[in-house]
């Protein structure tokens, strides 16, 4: 990840100071006088991407611990290390490097990686730093606000790299802006209870985004009201003359919004009422939607196999590129953000107009199967990468728009179970399989053994349904189900990698 000269913030004692860290090596010291310091520039975490001028950042995980490889990106001139076990370095380690470096020892790299991040935000001052948080579309919505911002070249800024959204991603974002950018936006991800709000301290964004609210790692939040006040905490390092974009259709989320708002600003959460500043010129709640209670309301939108147009009330009108109504949704939140950021409706347009969607997200494409039944060409709709009950119900529904476009011969959906659902597991699995059948999927095809019991009754009341236990080992063997002309969704949760049906 590409960091700008931030030659002062890189001082090994700034370094030390920060992370509380002791020195083991530095710049020009000892056998090190004579060599060239090179520039430093980009914070890494992986050993086998690193180049010459590179920090990196010794994590220790259950199954990896990077100590293994300071002597290797050494070699490869990484310029800074910042280690937690003292033996991973020996200062013989520098013998015949032809430049210099510097190595700091600290409690927890971990814990580091986030205090250089904090304490890197502080020199974003001519940054909006915007933060993405939500059930579903987070990733998407990263790409669209980005795409809202810059798109057009209105504006120059960073943005998360994939799902960079958890307590090591999002300072690798931080630590990869310039501090000449105009905006960064960091996407924020949770599956317990606490996640969010030291990483929303972090950030400290003057723009926070909720994209939606459902039913979400439930095994660890425990309902969707306990989702509701995890995903509310994303305003907790909010800036008080910031403001947050989050759906009307969410009264619980609304309202554990306002309340954290309140408690921040030391006042009744009534008086925080939709899209007005609060009598301090505090922080500003503002809500976009299809309801009546919407601030910004989302008006006549247009679904096709090319993606979708729409309307605002705010007389807003754009074509986004993106398969599914809820992007319009999503597209409504970035564009938003694009207007406080002083950005004209053309400007808007025009940078939407260039989004691409995220991999693995609703991606439409024609491809063959060498082991369908006569090797021919299917249509795949992949929104593989993860999966709740609510993000299974808009693939189906885009599912449904996208049908007409096509005309396949069959309409199938290869769906993997839902992780992390807790209690409501059993339930749900039921639910979108009988919403797959609603929404016309003539063959459906379930995995992993949340999905187990679901098929048996569906057998059981007459419906034909095929079962796998993975598709690790069973990829091939849902490959062979398919038939020329398909049309064919894979949705499942990201450790059922249905994907692989295609690979």
């Amino acid at each position: 990840m590409s960091l700008p000269p931030t030659p002062n913030f890189w001082i090994p004692e700034n370094v030390r100071s920060i992370t509380g860290g002791t020195l083991l090596a530095r710049f020009g010291d000892g056998l090190q006088e004579q060599r060239r310091q090179l520039p430093v520039q980009g914070v890494v975490i992986d050993s086998r991407v690193v180049q010459p001028g590179n920090v990196f950042v010794a994590l220790k995980g259950p199954r990896h611990d990077a100590h293994a490889f300071v002597r290797e990106v050494l070699a490869r001139g990484a310029a800074f290390v910042i280690i937690e076990r003292a033996e991973a370095f020996d200062r013989a380690m520098l013998e015949g490097l032809s430049h210099q470096v510097s190595v700091v020892l600290v409690r927890s790299t971990h814990q580091a990686l986030l205090q250089l991040a904090a304490s890197y935000r502080k020199l974003l001052t001519r940054t909006r730093v915007i933060a993405v948080g939500g059930s579903n579309g987070k990733t998407t919505t990263v790409r669209l606000i980005e795409a809202a911002l810059g798109g057009s070249g209105a504006l120059k800024g960073t943005a998360s790299q994939k799902s960079f959204n958890n307590a090591i991603g999002v300072p690798l974002t931080i630590l990869g802006a310039s501090p000449l950018d105009q905006y960064l936006v960091c996407e924020v991800g949770t599956n317990a209870p606490g996640e969010l709000q030291p990483l929303s301290h972090v950030i400290s964004p003057d723009i926070a985004v909720i994209t939606s609210l459902g039913r979400e790692h439930l095994e660890g939040l425990g309902s969707l009201e306990g989702v509701a006040n995890e995903e509310a905490s994303i305003v907790s390092g909010l800036n008080p003359s910031g403001f947050v974009v989050l759906p009307s259709d969410a009264p619980l989320l609304v309202q554990a919004v306002q309340t954290r708002l309140a408690r921040g600003l030391g006042m009744p959460s009534k008086a925080l009422v939709n899209g007005a500043r609060s009598p301090d010129g505090g922080a500003q709640l503002i809500t976009f939607g299809t309801d009546s209670t919407a601030q910004i309301r989302l008006e006549q939108v247009e679904e096709s196999s090319e993606g979708v147009a729409f309307s605002l009330s705010d007389r807003t009108a754009c074509r986004v590129p993106l398969l599914g109504r809820h992007n319009a949704l999503n597209a409504t939140a970035a564009a938003i953000v694009a207007r406080r950021c002083g950005l004209s409706q053309a400007q808007i347009a025009a940078g939407l107009a260039t989004v691409r969607p995220a991999e693995m997200r609703l991606e439409l494409s024609r491809t063959r199967l060498a082991t369908s039944v006569d090797g021919g060409e299917l249509v795949v709709l992949n929104d593989a990468y993860n999966a709740n009950p609510e993000s299974m119900h808009a693939a189906f529904s885009t599912l449904r728009a996208v049908v007409p476009g096509i005309g396949p011969a069959r309409v199938v959906a290869v769906l993997g179970e839902m992780l992390e659902l807790g209690e409501a597991g059993p339930a749900a699995h039921d639910e979108v399989a009988q919403a797959a059948l609603a929404s016309g999927v003539q063959h459906l095809v379930l995995v992993g053994e949340l999905f187990r019991r679901t098929a048996q009754r569906l057998r059981a009341g007459g419906t034909q349904v095929d079962w796998f236990v993975g598709t690790a080992a069973h990829a091939k063997d849902i490959a062979r189900l398919l038939r020329a002309g398909d049309l064919v969704l894979l949705k499942g949760s990201r450790g059922t990698a249905v994907e692989r049906v295609v690979r």
